[in-house]
């Protein structure tokens, strides 16, 4: 008898679990696919890239994970927009920014290569 149960739990889960870092890179996806929408065209480039970045973090981590129904739960939760959204914000904000100075370092070496020694 304790099978019914353990089976209908098994397949109320869903197909793909949400770890935790699926779940803040989808919490950064939402961030940015709503600021997209609200951008001017000289930010929304910007806004697109950090989309992309959160996307593909994903996509490598877990190939067929179900974005449209996580993002759905996440943006039809209102205490998580109301509470949680703006520390989102702020990780999101700052993970980009730290990557952007990672790959500004890395765009510098790339220029000296070649360049002659001063």
């Amino acid at each position: 008898m304790l099978i019914l149960p353990l089976l209908a739990a098994t397949m109320a889960a869903p197909a793909t679990p949400v770890d935790a870092a699926n779940a803040q890179d989808v919490a950064c996806i939402a961030l940015f696919a709503a600021a997209a929408g609200n951008s001017t065209d000289k930010d929304q480039a910007g806004t697109i890239a950090a989309f992309m970045y959160y996307l593909g973090r994903i996509d490598a981590r877990a190939p067929g994970y179900d974005l449209e129904g996580h993002l759905v739960a996440l943006l039809s939760d209102e205490a998580y927009l109301k509470d949680q959204l703006p520390k989102d914000g702020e990780r999101c904000g700052k993970e980009l920014s730290q990557r952007g100075s990672e790959l500004d370092k890395i765009g510098k070496a790339m220029s000296a290569i070649g360049q002659p020694a001063k």
